[in-house]
């Protein structure tokens, strides 16, 4: 297995300068939008208070009106397989600050929880006893899928150390995709 992660690494290495052609910073995390979601109170990355980002600030969202087409939404949007539970009335820590979103209905199609509809942003009449919380999927074991995200926030070699041992090999193709929907695909191991 050290041979195996050598040579991906070299592959790596070889591929870097590549990808700092797209002013990439793998090392800091990428700036927050408007609508971006999150999971907190949680050990477990796929588990947590649903949070979303709205006018520099996170906030919460209340449990009225959810079920797994509003959890389905958050899982995708976090780059999850899929929802396993919604869960109510756990407790991830104190939560403060606004509560953003009240009375979600979501198709469960829809990319970005901001996308769903609600009553207004910041418009509701619950407290922070009633913040909804989800359980996403999660396929660790799963190595089939040629799909592998590296998320910027989280550990770069954590991400790549799963990728490499793996065992299916290092000759898969890398797309990067810079902050502005740039998208250049690297690599041809084979020369073909």
């Amino acid at each position: 297995m050290l041979m195996h992660r050598n040579v991906c690494t070299l592959w790596l290495l070889l591929l870097l300068p590549h990808v700092s052609a797209f002013n990439l910073n793998l090392f800091r995390r990428p700036e927050l939008r408007e609508g971006d979601v999150r999971l907190f109170g949680s050990k477990n990355v796929s588990e947590g208070r649903v949070e979303i980002y709205h006018e520099g600030k996170w906030g919460t969202v209340c449990d009225d009106g959810w079920d797994m087409a509003e959890a389905q939404v958050v899982c995708r949007q976090l780059h999850f397989p899929g929802a396993k539970s919604v869960v109510t009335g756990k407790d991830y820590g104190k939560a403060s600050g606004p509560i953003w979103l009240d009375d979600m209905n979501c198709k469960g199609t829809e990319s970005h929880l901001s996308s769903c509809d609600f009553k207004n942003w910041g418009v509701t009449d619950c407290s922070h006893k009633e913040d909804v919380g989800v359980i996403c999927e999660t396929d660790d074991t799963n190595f089939n899928d040629p799909t592998h995200f590296l998320d910027q926030s989280i550990s770069l070699s954590d991400d790549l150390g799963k990728i490499f041992d793996s065992g299916i090999g290092c000759d898969f193709p890398i797309l990067v995709q810079s902050e502005t929907g740039n998208r250049q695909e690297e690599w041809d191991p084979g020369g073909g």
